[in-house]
């Protein structure tokens, strides 16, 4: 078990069933932004298949480009 501590934030974001559609999750991601959304709770299907380090390297540089955190 780890020690991860969700800091306070104003707003929260749950989401699910992504299936590793890069697509679908940038939309995601860009609209829960522009919501004010910094921190997003996923709870349905992630979808890690296929290229794994490629999907998690381009979610990372969508968050990264829109600060948003995400929780699996």
């Amino acid at each position: 078990m780890n020690n991860h501590v969700i800091p306070p934030r104003q707003r929260y974001g749950v989401a699910g069933d992504w299936h590793g559609e890069i697509g679908w999750i940038k939309q995601a991601i860009e609209r829960f932004d522009a919501n004010g959304i910094d921190v997003v709770f996923q709870l349905g299907d992630f979808g890690l298949m296929g290229d794994i380090p490629r999907v998690l390297w381009k979610v990372e540089k969508i968050l990264k480009r829109h600060g948003v955190t995400v929780y699996v």
